[in-house]
């Protein structure tokens, strides 16, 4: 990873890999996510993705997009 920038005023995450064979970097935004909490757990869901590479971002719509990841406690600090 060369690049992380977290906006957590604008819910946004931005990205940058360099992966090894690749000519360029791949870059991943997201757009919006949204932290859920239910209980004592906090979810962190992605509602709009997009990637450098069409291919990666059909599959982070399919297996990401509007998906709850539950978080470490001090994620949530950061986000």
């Amino acid at each position: 990873m060369t690049n992380l920038q977290i906006d957590s005023k604008n819910k946004t995450i931005t990205c940058e890999l360099n992966l090894k064979g690749e000519p360029a970097p791949l870059k991943i935004n997201c757009l919006n996510y949204q932290l859920v909490e239910e209980g004592d757990a906090t979810f962190f869901e992605i509602t709009r993705i997009d990637t450098s590479r069409e291919w990666i971002t059909v599959l982070c719509d399919k297996y990401l997009k509007n998906r709850r990841i539950k978080l470490p406690p001090l994620a949530r600090l950061a986000l």
